[in-house]
C-alpha cells in the first residue's frame, strides 16, 4: 500500500476500528490508484481525458463505494469514502474530480433525492460504471457563480427543454 495512504489508515486506527470489509475497500482503492497512475500521467501530458481510468474504476468497483448496498453499492461510510477520495487525489487530481462528480455529486444526489425510476435508470448503471454522470455549472458569461446562472428549463409535451449555454462540463467528454 502507498506509504502516505497506509500511514493515514494507521493513524486512524487509534480512534476508529476498521472492519475487514472496510480494509478490503481501501486495499482495492490503493490497487486501482496504482493501476490508474501511468495512464493518467500520459493523458495529463497530452491534455486528454483518461478513459482508461474510468475502465479501471469500473473494474475495481470504485463507483460503488458510498452507494447503499440495496442499489448495488458497497454502502461504505463517509470516512471510507473520504480515505478513498484522498488516495485517488494523491495519484491524480484529474481522475479524482471525475470520481467526485460521478459519485458525490451524481450518484449520492440521485440516491438521496431521486425517484425509483431515476434510481433504476441512472443510479444503478452509474454505480456499475456503465454510464458516467456529468456536471454542468459553468456558463460562458457568468462563470461558476450559481446566483448568476441564466440557463433555465421548461416542460413541453411531457419533456424538459433546457435553454442556455454551458462550458467546462465535468465528465462531459
Amino acid at each position: 500500500m502507498e506509504k502516505l495512504f497506509s500511514q493515514s489508515i494507521e493513524d486512524l486506527r487509534n480512534v476508529y476500528k476498521f472492519s475487514e470489509g472496510e480494509l478490503e475497500i481501501l486495499e482495492t482503492v490503493d490497487k486501482a490508484a496504482d493501476e490508474i497512475a501511468l495512464s493518467e500521467l500520459e493523458c495529463y501530458l497530452e491534455r486528454k481525458l483518461n478513459k482508461e481510468a474510468q475502465n479501471i474504476a469500473k473494474k475495481y468497483g470504485l463507483f460503488k463505494i458510498p452507494v447503499k448496498k440495496e442499489y448495488g453499492g458497497f454502502g461504505a461510510n463517509p470516512l471510507i469514502s473520504a480515505l478513498s477520495e484522498a488516495r485517488l487525489g494523491q495519484m491524480s487530481l484529474g481522475f479524482a474530480i471525475t470520481f467526485n462528480v460521478q459519485v458525490f455529486l451524481g450518484e449520492l444526489t440521485i440516491q438521496r433525492w431521486g425517484t425509483e425510476q431515476q434510481i433504476e435508470k441512472y443510479l444503478k448503471p452509474a454505480t456499475n460504471g456503465d454510464i458516467i454522470l456529468a456536471y454542468a455549472l459553468t456558463e460562458p458569461e457568468f462563470g461558476s457563480e450559481p446566483t448568476a446562472l441564466k440557463t433555465s428549463f421548461e416542460e413541453k409535451g411531457g419533456k424538459h427543454v433546457i435553454n442556455g449555454a454551458k462550458y467546462l462540463i465535468t465528465n462531459g467528454s
